[in-house]
């Protein structure tokens, strides 16, 4: 018996779908996997591609979705959840993925994507903004320069991997519960490169010429990353029971590692902090600080929770 062609390729090209009547060139209306066959060029003053139900996978399949400024590649129209879109390029968009002015968008999984924005502030967000779960992984956003836009702005229980951030005016706001490893953040003159509030984890990450390197707030483990030359501060411990383990701070405008207001309990071990301009720490005597060797030459203190100021 043969196999009809919607067994063979159980998706949907999106250039077959229709659009929603004006605001959405392509309109994503049932669940399913859909796909695209070409490059897309969206005239102006039309979005991309609209989705309207949740547990749907947007294949770009290697080609690139193009539009205009003030106009947004993918959107979602309603409340929804479990949305992947991977494989591809968009650009010139003032917006990359909103999955949250017009419905939020929770469980989003972004891979492989490459997001090069024109946006001149057109909107709040501008590379992706949802909700919870958010998981984005291998990809890149740039141009998200506009006064109030975020290359990612998202909620809890999300987690960053190997992408790419740069010339955006934040980098990463996320909630609490976050995982941001292996990323590099880079000119994100408008704010932090990275934001996060409780119980998470940032990991291995290089944060270049940000207006603040990275906030944390309550039970974070913060190691092996490095911010260098923020117009700001460096590391900025804003809450309490932090681990800060294993960090580099260097070149930054103001302190390298700074208590910010009241805290309590944090641990602040084994980091290298080198010509901050206001100092390289700043810690409160409520933290719990490994010793802070200043001098050159040998080193004679063989305490292993030590941090390095020179």
């Amino acid at each position: 018996m043969m196999k009809s062609l919607s067994q063979i390729e159980p998706r949907t090209p999106i250039n077959t779908l229709p659009g929603d009547g004006g605001y959405d060139l392509y309109y994503i209306s049932q669940s399913g996997s859909y796909y695209l066959t070409t490059n897309i060029v969206v005239a102006s003053g039309t979005n991309g591609i609209g989705v309207g139900a949740s547990d749907v996978v947007i294949d770009l399949n290697g080609f690139t979705l193009s539009g205009t400024a003030s106009r947004i590649a993918i959107r979602s129209t309603a409340n929804l959840g479990r949305v992947r879109i991977c494989n591809g390029q968009l650009t010139g968009w003032s917006g990359g993925l909103d999955f949250y002015v017009n419905g939020t968008g929770t469980n989003l999984t972004l891979e492989n994507v490459q997001m090069t924005l024109t946006n001149g502030g057109a909107g709040l967000f501008a590379g992706v903004g949802c909700g919870d779960g958010l998981s984005l992984a291998h990809c890149t956003i740039s141009g998200a320069s506009g006064p109030s836009s975020y290359a990612v702005l998202a909620g809890d229980r999300c987690t960053f991997e190997a992408c790419t951030l740069f010339g955006c005016n934040y980098g990463i706001d996320a909630g609490s519960t976050i995982t941001v490893k292996d990323c590099t953040i880079k000119n994100c003159s408008g704010g932090e490169g990275i934001f996060v509030s409780n119980t998470s984890i940032l990991l291995n990450n290089l944060l270049d010429g940000c207006k603040m390197g990275m906030t944390f707030h309550n039970a974070c483990m913060v190691s092996q990353n490095t911010c260098q030359n923020a117009t700001g501060n460096g590391f900025n411990i804003s809450g309490n029971y932090n681990r800060v383990e294993d960090n580099v701070s260097i070149g930054n405008a103001f302190f390298g590692f700074i208590s910010q207001g009241v805290t309590t309990n944090n641990l602040v071990i084994r980091n290298l902090a080198r010509g901050n301009s206001s100092g390289n720490y700043a810690l409160n005597s409520t933290d719990a600080v490994g010793p802070i060797i200043t001098t050159s030459g040998t080193i004679t203190n063989l305490n292993p929770w030590a941090n390095f100021s020179y």
